[in-house]
């Protein structure tokens, strides 16, 4: 990308406003140590120009990429008065390149502070950081009121960028393949249930009913055993089946109502293991705390007292009813983060809790948006010999509502296709076979096939096995008599009116 608006309007100002339009550009090192190192720098050129150093630089850090779905916090360790000190600054997800941010330094810093490195956390961009990152120095009042005007200006080219590349299908989103899939007659696939994959540990999608002579569902269902796995079958201790779900139909939760999936290993969470829970739900008012899942032993206030994890509902004193909870703990250390809002409204809404390793997050999602996280650089191994609960603790926590549609991994999960719809990756995917056309020929059908899906990275996964049906035939003479013919017509034996007598019998006189 080219620089910031304000390096090219500073240099169009003439002599007079020269000195307060300077900028210097921050040399950026190598990575080493998980950070990237700034190189030394110094302001000898302005004090070679103006015999003084500038009175109180201040500093522009801005990606030279886009930032992806996730937020970034970037930590900047410097120097100023013979004592180092770190800053931070959050970059909002999708972040646009070019889009500037002011770092916060001391108000009393001037021209004898360094910056030293900064890092990215929690999970660095890939590439170098002297190629993803630039830094400027603003060393006077007029750069920085011309970096104010400019921000807006490198903001509104990068959005009219953005809008220009939707008419491409490699760098459209979110409507705009929308649109494009209009005009391919090819629209985005609604919400569905999830299907099986690799990194799922138990799947229920509730839609169970009940065996022949049985009032009620007995076992719920793991659809993984559909893949050859063993799964988690569930134990329904006075649920309700067969009420209107997200998908089809759930369980709803009465009095005393729950689902107890029995403890396993796998439910294990290693020290460097990641994990996801997530469900819909369609939740009634109510103040007290309620558990939508849990896997560990709580106190009257819905808390966990040793380790587990837990979502669960309730105000939890923040001053939203129905709030959403999401706590860990491996019995030393404990963490709980909230979503601040009112989940009771008639409705399912979609929530997931995450154990993100590589983040160190802690995160919690409600319709595929993340409303909070959390560091847990220090939370250990999670394990308990605790079955895991489906609308009741052991202790009580009713939850009164309905569930449905509950998946249990093994990963860290911030995109939740297809549960809330066909993702922008799919549908992208999916809208490239139908942009181009195709000879629907055998050979062009597997080429696409093998493009799209490969198991295991072998590129020609999938192999036709075509044999043509033998042709049969047979043939019949079949006479066919006209109609009399008028005085002076002919007709020849195929059938034609247009040839006449002599054509084919010869005149009489040839003879």
């Amino acid at each position: 990308m080219n620089g910031l608006s304000v390096q090219a309007m500073a240099r169009l100002l003439t002599k007079p406003y020269r000195r307060g339009a300077e900028i210097l550009e921050i040399p950026l090192g190598s990575d080493a140590g998980g950070a990237t190192h700034i190189a030394p720098y110094d302001f000898k050129e302005y004090r070679a120009r103006y015999q003084a150093d500038p009175s109180q630089p201040k500093y522009v850090l801005f990606p030279r990429i886009t930032i992806g779905d996730d937020e970034l916090q970037i930590e900047i360790r410097f120097a100023f008065g013979g004592v180092e000190q770190t800053v931070s600054l959050k970059i909002p997800a999708r972040t646009f390149a070019g889009t500037s941010f002011v770092i916060p330094l001391p108000a009393a810093a001037d021209a004898t502070l360094r910056l030293l490195r900064f890092r990215q956390v929690p999970i660095a961009l890939p590439g170098a950081g002297a190629n993803n990152w630039s830094m400027i120095a603003l060393l006077g009042n007029i750069a920085r009121l011309a970096w104010v005007l400019g921000w807006e200006k490198d903001h509104i080219r990068r959005h009219l960028q953005d809008i220009q590349q939707q008419r491409r299908r490699a760098l459209a989103h979110g409507f705009s393949l929308d649109k494009l899939g209009e005009d391919l007659r090819v629209p985005r696939f609604p919400p569905r249930e999830h299907s099986f994959d690799a990194n799922t540990i138990a799947l229920y999608h509730l839609n169970d009913v009940p065996a022949p002579n049985q009032p009620e569902v007995v076992t719920v269902a793991d659809d993984t055993t559909r893949f050859g796995l063993a799964g988690h079958p569930g134990n329904n201790n006075g649920a309700k089946s067969r009420v209107t779900g997200k998908f089809g139909t759930g369980f709803q939760f009465p009095d005393t109502g729950s689902i107890e999936i029995p403890s396993h290993a796998d439910f294990d969470i290693a020290a460097n293991g990641s994990f996801t829970v997530e469900a819909f739900v369609n939740a009634l008012d109510d103040p007290s705390p309620r558990v939508v899942m849990t896997k560990g032993q709580l106190d009257a206030n819905g808390k966990l007292t040793s380790a587990g994890w837990s979502l669960a509902l309730g105000d939890f004193d923040r001053g939203f009813a129905n709030n959403v909870s999401w706590a860990i703990a491996d019995g030393a250390n404990k963490f709980e983060i909230f979503a601040d809002l009112n989940l009771a409204g008639g409705q399912f809404h979609h929530l997931a809790g995450s154990i993100d390793r590589e983040r160190g997050q802690a995160r919690l999602f409600v319709d595929g948006g993340e409303r909070a996280h959390a560091d847990i650089s220090t939370l250990g191994a999670i394990s308990n010999s605790a079955p895991i609960r489906l609308g009741r603790s052991k202790s009580g926590h009713q939850f009164f509502g309905v569930i449905d549609e509950v998946r249990i991994s093994k990963v860290a999960r911030s995109d939740f296709h297809p549960v809330l719809g066909e993702s922008d990756a799919a549908y992208r995917q999916r809208l490239g076979i139908f942009e181009r056309w195709l000879l629907p020929t055998p050979a062009a059908l597997l080429e696409t096939i093998n493009s799209l899906v490969q198991i295991n990275g072998q590129p020609d996964s999938f192999v036709l096995i075509e044999k043509d049906r033998p042709l049969a035939g047979t043939s019949q003479w079949v006479r066919i008599l006209p109609a009399a013919l008028a005085a002076g017509q002919s007709i020849d034996r195929e059938g034609s009116l247009r040839r006449k007598e002599a054509e084919v019998s010869g005149a009489p006189g040839s003879e």
